[in-house]
């Protein structure tokens, strides 16, 4: 089924701008956008991430990432830069210093998401 043939309020990027919580699956689609003939986003990010796990993901090259029908070299190339970004905002947080319980919260709480 295509997300447009979906009603717009269950779609993930409307639901996401309503302030819902999204799975991996539905984040990693609103971040590639689009799947491609035959295979909408969401189902694509949930082949791929069945097929590897969340957390294998940042570790795969361009080549496994495109054994997932669907993803190419430029959503492959995605998916890498998005990792790597992310390894960068987690650069960024590790010099954060931490005073209370409170800033324990706010650097661990980020962390707890990526596991949905």
């Amino acid at each position: 089924m295509k997300l447009k043939e979906i009603s717009a309020e269950y779609r993930p990027r409307e639901r996401y701008s309503r302030g819902e919580k999204l799975s991996s699956v539905e984040l990693l689609g609103v971040i590639l956008g689009n799947g491609s003939k035959g295979c909408n986003v969401i189902d694509m990010c949930s082949q791929l991430i069945s097929k590897y796990g969340l957390y294998k993901l940042k570790d795969l090259s361009l080549n496994e990432l495109q054994t997932i029908k669907g993803i190419g070299i430029v959503k492959a190339i995605q998916i890498k830069a998005l990792f790597e970004f992310g390894n960068r905002c987690n650069y960024i947080n590790s010099k954060m210093i931490i005073k209370d319980a409170k800033d324990v919260y706010n650097y661990i709480k980020p962390k707890f998401y990526c596991q949905i």
